[in-house]
Formats: C-alpha cells, structure tokens, sequence
C-alpha cells in the first residue's frame, strides 16, 4: 500500500525532480536505465520497502512548491547514495501514485478522445490538450518521453507499453480497451519530444550533460553554454503561457543578444520576467551588470516553471557589437532598422483589424448571413466583394503574422547584437527568408490592385447615384453592430467609429486597399538606405545588398503578374486594366 511509504501529494511534489532523477539513471548505465524503469513499473513497490521511503523523505526536503530547493550537487549526492534499482522505483512511484498525477485527468480523457477521433499520426492533433497541462507538468512529462526516447530502439517499445498506463490511463479507464491506444500515444511523444515539447535534442556525451532541465558542465557549476541553455528553456515556458508564437525565436533571441539585453526587452513587453531568471538576474544586480533597470522588490516573475534556489556565480558577457563602425553611423542605422520594424508592426496591425472588423463583416453581409434586406443595402455584390477583400488580402495578412514573429527580434531587443553581423545582417536574413513568401502573397494583390480599384470607384458612384435619387444622407449608428440597412460605406464609417486604429482612413476607405501595393517598394527604400549607411566594410553589407536584390526580383516578379493578368483580360474579356 502506497499510503504506508508516503502521501499521494508528497508524492506529486516531487514530480519536479523525475528528469533530475531520470538524468542520473541515464548516466549511470545508458544501456540498462530503461530496462531498470520497466523492471520497476512491472514490479510496482520494490524490494526494500524501507529504503524506497528513506529515499523519498530525503528528496521532499530538497522540494516545495513546485521548486526544488537544494544545490545541484546537494542532489547529486543523494541520489548517488542509492542504487539505480531503488531510484527507479522511485520513478515509477511517483508517476503511479501522486495526486494530482502527472497528468491530469482532463488530459488524459482529451488524449484518448483525439486518439479516437482523428488517430495516432499527427502529432500536432494533440497540441490542444497537451497545451493545457501545467507547465511543470507539461515539462517532465517531455523529459520523460526523452528519456525513453535515448533508450535503445528495442526497448523503446517495451518501455512505453510498461509506462504509459501510469502516464495516460487512470484507474477508471479499463488497460484492456486502451492499454495499446496509450502505448501508441507515448510512443508518438517518444518520437517526436522535441516538437511536442520544446525540449531540445540531447548533448552529446563528449560535449556537455544535461542533469534534468538544466545542462551543466561537470555537475558542480554552470558554464556559460550550459547557463544559455537553461535560461532558453525557461523563456519557452515563459512564452508557451504568454505568446506561444514566439516559441520558435528562442534560439534566435540568445543568437543574437545578450541575456540582460533580452530580460529587459520582455519585463518591458510584459512587466513580468520567467521565474527560472529570478536567481541569475539577482546575481547580476548585484554585480552591477547593466541592471539599472531591475528592482527585485517591484520586479513580478511568472511563477510557473521549476527552478533551483542555490546557483554558483555567473559571470555576464555585456552584449556589444564588433564590427567596425562608428557610433554616429550605427545609431543612423538602428533609427532607420527602427522605423522599418515599427511601421511593419503598424501596417500589420492596421491590416489585420481592417481584415477582423470589417472585411469579415461585409462577407457576412455579402453572403446574405444578416438577412436579405442587409445584402441588398450593402451596395457590393459577393462577386465584387470576393474579388476586393477575398483570399489575397487574407494571405497577405497571414504572411504578415509571421513576419512579425521573425522581426520580434529587432522588436524586443533593440540594442547592440553580440553576434557580429548586427542588426542589419539580422534584417537582411529575415527578408531574405520571407522574400519567397512576399513574392507569392504580394504578386497576385498587385496584379489585380487595378480592377479592385475600378470596381471600388464604379461602387462609390452607384451610392452617389441612389442617394441623390432618394435624396437621402448617409446616417450611421455609432453603436457596434451593422444596420440592416446600411451601405458599405456606412458601414466603414461605423467601424472607424470604435476602432482607433483604422480612423485615420475613416474618410478613405480606399487607403487601405492600396496599402499592400505601396508597402512593398518601401522595404528596397529601407535596406537601401541601410547599406548606404554602414558602407562596404560592414560585415552584413554583402547581405544587406543580396536581401534588396531579392526584393527587387519580387517587384519585377509582381510587374510579371500584372501583365499576365491584363493579357489573359484582353484575351478573355476583350479589355485590358489601365
């Protein structure tokens, strides 16, 4: 009986220890740790009873709240006073036994309900229930899969059979009906630990070892890679809480900056800091690295992710850049990299509320979803509305969602890069990643921008016409929601009214149409003026000048599309756009 070695939720605090305890069977003997783990699970309580309960009070005094308290080499030490056998029962214990479980029991039936529903192929079928773990949970749960991932490829199998009923099944589900279901789901996790949980794959043994979530060099102390690497993992559990789009820009972020440089671009962002961060930063406060900004006391952390109280000294490379450049010319290039990222953000933003509060809605309308009475008031037709907002505008602002993702490097951090190539060579790289994607989005809008705006001009005089001819004004309500009988205009008018950031073009619904078309020159104008600015000896000037070439090649690509499509409406249609 369990109750008679240790509590059900004693048990589940120590559930941040399992890599910490996983990593050392590993170490111990990589060849037999997973057959010592599905020796203990077939096992249940092992042989010494006494020993097993010695082991687990030792280690709840290392751990409270989801923290673990004692030194890394305070838990080395433990856990190197028992054999592998005993701590592999201790694993197993903890996964069966704790309360909550490791994994809730929410998840579980949501794992086994998307198994059903849309099989075990994708792993991405599963981000939704996986995603509402807590994010300690959610991390052991991968270093798990990882361990089981590093065992040999014939035990693999064996192990996840042996461990998934205590993973993903509970008491009430019966192991014959979904024992294999189970089986296979872990399995799947196994496969792909790295995607589904942002773990990174495993250092090889001649470079570093990692001991649980943390690598370290030599157990007793954080090098400077190891300490990256750590704070990495901290900010994706930061990110999958608050922005789960920045995942993938972790590694990018510590590329390029420094790590005071970006803790004091997301307490900025956010007026919180990971909790992992709390130690390093305080030691550098206290060192007097560029901190001036940090106040502890006032300072909130995002109290979700394990973290050890007791780190060695850290010693803090200041983040500068070190090309040759004088500092006029570098702050002449930040401005204009600085203007480019701010106007991105705000043309992407401007595009997508235009897109969210009013395009879907003269849809709606247009497909006769508000009534009859409404589709016949709006003035546009859905064969003129599907031809001026339809699909390319939409893939226009999709693509932009992911440059913002790219440039939040820019965005977040806008000081000196420790990586040579500098701001600009970080600007360079990300439009030459996206310049396939803008060619294919921005071509086919600006070859059909003319007859968009031809049926748009022929749309305002029909209004103007029917309201002379009824003699009526145009009235709009101010309160959200559209009229039955409200035009296309009115309802712009309406939009503007509650939405800040479209009432500039209030008077020109137009504007925001053409602004796909003139957005795109203004990127060559940047990087132009950017190789200007830091001359032919910068490092990133060859890249700079390529990313604009790409550029140019997308404009020229885009004057391909336009007289492709005026040919084939001269063919077809006996006009051509002017």
């Amino acid at each position: 009986d369990c109750d008679a070695v240790i509590t059900p939720s004693q048990l589940a605090s120590l559930t941040p220890l399992l890599p910490c305890i996983l990593w050392y069977l590993r170490e111990n003997d990589p060849k037999k740790s997973g057959i010592r783990l599905g020796r203990a699970s077939q096992a249940r309580i092992g042989r010494s009873q006494a020993m097993l309960e010695f082991l687990l009070q030792q280690l709840l005094r290392g751990v409270k709240r989801h923290e673990i308290r004692m030194s890394t080499k305070k838990l080395k030490d433990t856990l190197s006073s028992f054999d592998p056998s005993t701590l592999a029962e201790c694993v197993i214990m903890i996964l069966e036994y704790s309360e909550p479980p490791l994994v809730d029991k929410l998840t579980k039936k949501a794992l086994l309900n998307t198994a059903a529903e849309k099989g075990i192929k994708n792993k991405s079928d599963f981000n939704k229930p996986l995603r509402k773990m807590h994010p300690v949970s959610f991390t052991v749960f991968g270093e798990v899969a990882a361990f089981i991932n590093a065992t040999p490829s014939e035990g693999v199998k064996k192990l996840c059979d042996a461990l998934a009923p205590l993973i993903i099944l509970d008491e009430s589900m019966d192991l014959k009906q979904h024992g294999s279901v189970a089986s296979s789901i872990l399995k799947l996790f196994v496969q792909n630990y790295s995607s589904v949980f942002g773990i990174p794959k495993r250092l090889s043994s001649d470079a570093s070892s990692e001991f649980g979530l943390r690598p370290l060099s030599g157990l007793s102390q954080f090098d400077h890679k190891s300490a990256s690497l750590r704070r990495k993992e901290h900010l994706r559990l930061f990110y999958r809480i608050r922005d789960s789009a920045y995942l993938s820009i972790c590694d990018d972020l510590f590329k390029y900056h420094g790590f005071v440089d970006i803790a004091k671009g997301i307490y900025k962002r956010y007026l919180m800091l990971p909790e992992g961060w709390k130690h390093d930063l305080l030691a550098l406060k206290k060192a007097n690295v560029g901190m001036d900004w940090f106040d502890p006391k006032n300072t909130k952390f995002l109290n979700e992710c394990t973290t050890y109280k007791e780190f060695p000294q850290i010693e803090e490379k200041v983040s500068g850049i070190t090309v040759n450049m004088d500092d006029d010319s570098r702050a002449k290039v930040d401005l204009v990299i600085d203007e480019l990222v701010d106007t991105e953000v705000a043309y992407s933003r401007l595009l997508q509320t235009f897109l969210r509060a009013y395009v879907f809605e003269v849809r709606n309308i247009s497909e006769g979803k508000l009534g009859v009475d409404a589709q016949a008031a709006l003035g546009l037709s859905k064969r003129q509305v599907d031809y001026m907002f339809g699909e390319r505008l939409e893939n226009i602002v999709n693509m932009l969602k992911k440059m913002l993702v790219k440039i939040e490097v820019l965005l977040l951090v806008r000081e000196p890069t420790v990586d040579p190539i500098g701001r600009a060579g970080i600007l360079a790289n990300i439009i030459l990643e996206m310049g396939p994607s803008m060619k294919q989005v921005y071509g086919p809008y600006m070859a059909s921008y003319n007859k968009t705006r031809e049926m748009f001009e022929e749309a305002e005089k029909q209004l103007e016409q029917l309201s002379k001819k009824n003699k009526t004004t145009s009235v709009f309500s101010a309160s959200r929601g559209p009229r039955k009988d409200m035009n296309f205009q009115e309802l712009w008018h309406q939009v503007c009214s509650y939405k800040a950031v479209l009432q500039p073009s209030k008077s020109n619904l137009q504007s925001l149409l053409i602004a796909p078309v003139s957005r795109l020159p203004r990127y060559q104008l940047f990087l132009d003026r950017i190789a200007k600015t830091i001359g032919e000896k910068h490092r990133s000037y060859k890249r700079v000048k390529e990313s604009s070439t790409v550029l140019k090649s997308v404009t020229s690509g885009v004057d391909e599309d336009i007289k492709t499509t005026e040919n084939f409406q001269l063919k077809f249609f006996g006009e051509r756009v002017h």
